[in-house]
């Protein structure tokens, strides 16, 4: 299912402007104004909003190749329902109709029986805007202050039990009514700060356009659902979400574009064209854990080094899988979870001998499993991802969360160390060990980090020949994400 129109940001673009406000006087023009309802102007006011909006999920969508799902039946819509359409049914419907008549939009995607959602992409005029556009750029309204924080849970029956599907033992995830407190504004009023930032800056990429072709490709067949199918560099807001319908179990940031990019493609992020860096806190959810019992790490502990043979420490190869499977044990709480074939026959050992040799070694988390303590930790570590932003920010640098690390400028490496120490003990009370990843340029694309470092300690590493500094200078200019770049940078002339 294709991103819904309405989840997309708003961009303060001229030109998309310049469409709105045409659509918005055609629906105008062939209406009669009834006296009794809304005046002119406010009708004229939301039809342009809900142009606005649209046609910019159009143009984020046809900058990633991908469709926009509009839903058009009245259940989908709902001033203040959790979940449903904030704006008008009937205004939503007619600047559809409007688009569809003037040929800017076509039907990829029929709706379905009972559903009445369809999928659109941009087409004749508009697309050839888009086109003519290319992928830049553009300053864009903030999220509604009151969607930032979302609670969610899963279908549960009458005595509480989760609802799982017959076949996979899947639950399906429901939206539940935000509770309206001091901490739920505070919360949002801290969203909006952090936003303002990053909508002021050019979070983009660096990779020539063959490269980038190859990440669109990996991120269209990547399976995992939390993740977008696509980049989309326009998404740059967060949002705080909750889990199991209470505001002390999870409370994670989510739905910006850079947190989808596989972990090995991270370091070619830039923020405002520099290089960056991504520091991790190392073994977090199992030092929170951990020092939520009395238990707390040492910070040269490996949290992960549970007995395996040859165990290699953060250069393991096996690591990045146990990581995986022993943060589903702790966020099991129904005891359903499963250890995948793949996952047994990478680390050598069935299910029932790694939760063995996992109790040995943590013995009285164990015992807390299926109790919660996974989420709880998830709430303690986005409330530490919370103030190590706003400590950022508060000093002018800008920071992008991935959970448990975050991505900064080379300038700020060394004090978002300093801010990410001081801000675990301060919650936790525990010490914490960093990881720091490696500088990528766009020749090391797809390079293991241990990869990258033997070729930087080589002699020729860094010596250019004349042709290539000719051809990177001639390639530079046609790089989407140079153009991406280049825009921003006109903004803030």
């Amino acid at each position: 299912m294709n991103d819904r129109f309405d989840w997309f940001p708003t961009l303060l673009s001229p030109e998309l402007g310049e469409k709105a406000r045409y659509v918005t006087a055609l629906i105008l023009e062939g209406s009669n104004y009834n006296s009794k309802g809304a005046s002119e102007e406010t009708r004229s006011l939301k039809y342009n909003q809900t142009a606005a909006k649209l046609i910019s999920a159009l143009y984020i969508a046809h900058c990633s190749s991908e469709a926009v799902s509009v839903p058009l039946s009245p259940r989908h819509f709902h001033k203040t329902k959790v979940g449903k359409v904030r704006l008008s049914q009937d205004y939503t419907v007619k600047v559809y109709n409007k688009l569809l008549e003037l040929g800017w939009i076509e039907i990829i995607i029929p709706p379905k029986a009972n559903e009445n959602v369809t999928g659109v992409q941009s087409s004749g005029e508009l697309e050839q805007l888009f086109k003519d556009l290319g992928i830049r750029w553009m300053p864009q309204e903030l999220l509604p202050h009151d969607e930032l924080v979302i609670l969610r849970d899963v279908q549960r029956d009458r005595d509480g039990v989760p609802i799982r599907s017959t076949k996979k033992r899947k639950t399906k995830r429901v939206t539940l009514i935000t509770p309206e407190n001091g901490l739920v504004e505070q919360w949002r009023e801290n969203l909006q700060k952090i936003n303002k930032v990053l909508i002021q800056h050019c979070i983009s990429i660096d990779l020539d356009n063959q490269k980038l072709m190859l990440l669109q490709n990996q991120l269209a067949n990547n399976s995992d659902n939390e993740s977008f199918r696509s980049l989309q560099m326009h998404r740059v807001q967060l949002v705080r979400i909750f889990s199991r319908g209470s505001l002390e179990k999870g409370g994670r940031f989510y739905r910006c574009w850079w947190q989808s990019i596989p972990e090995i493609h991270r370091p070619h992020i830039r923020i405002d064209g520099k290089k960056v860096v991504e520091v991790d806190y190392s073994g977090m959810s199992l030092r929170i854990c951990n020092a939520l019992m009395g238990a707390p790490l040492p910070s040269e502990v490996d949290p992960y080094d549970i007995g395996l043979p040859d165990w290699e420490g953060s250069t393991d190869s096996r690591r990045k899988t146990l990581k995986k499977v022993i943060n589903a044990f702790i966020n099991d709480e129904d005891g359903v979870y499963r250890l995948p074939k793949e996952a047994e026959k990478t680390l050598g050992l069935t299910e029932e001998d790694l939760r063995q040799q996992f109790k040995s070694y943590y013995p009285k988390l164990y015992s807390k499993l299926g109790d919660g303590i996974g989420l709880l930790s998830q709430h303690i570590d986005s409330k530490v991802a919370e103030k190590v932003m706003l400590t950022m920010i508060d000093e002018g640098s800008v920071v992008l969360p991935i959970h448990d690390s975050f991505i900064v400028t080379l300038g700020d490496q060394s004090r978002v160390c300093t801010v990410m120490r001081e801000v675990f003990q301060e919650f936790t009370g525990a010490e914490t060990a960093l990881d720091v990843d490696v500088i990528k340029l766009n020749e090391h694309f797809g390079m293991e980090a241990s990869d990258v470092e033997q070729l930087s300690q080589k002699v020729t590493a860094g010596i250019v020949s004349a042709s290539d500094l000719l051809d990177s200078v001639k390639n530079y200019h046609n790089k989407i994400t140079n153009k991406y770049l280049s825009y921003w940078e006109k903004s803030r002339r």
